[in-house]
């Protein structure tokens, strides 16, 4: 929708494959990746209810009232969580392993 809060920084959906990546030959499973990532403007206040962590606050701080030139925070993830992978090592050996930090 459009308005003040359409541009608001958001996580969106994003999926790929490990083919599309040319990782698809050390990777059996998934075939698919859904990593995320978000997108928005930062609001002007932030605050702890939006997970800003006390950088960000301060940065912002800094890029209204004491230097413009420092860019305000950029909006990104806060929260990750592991992707299972199932992968063939250059030994032949398949091995189950979890990644962290892959899905925002």
């Amino acid at each position: 929708h459009d308005g003040p809060e359409s541009n608001q920084c958001s996580l969106h959906p994003f999926q790929v494959s490990f083919q599309q990546l040319g990782w698809d030959h050390w990777i059996i499973a998934p075939h698919l990746y859904t990593p995320n990532y978000c997108k928005g403007v930062c609001p002007r206040v932030l605050h702890y209810g939006l997970n800003s962590p006390n950088h960000a606050i301060i940065q912002n701080f800094v890029s209204e009232l004491v230097d413009q030139n420092v860019p305000q925070p950029s909006c990104v993830p806060y929260k990750y969580v592991p992707i299972s992978i199932l992968l063939i090592e250059a030994n032949g050996s398949i091995l189950y392993k979890e990644y962290e930090g892959m899905i925002a």
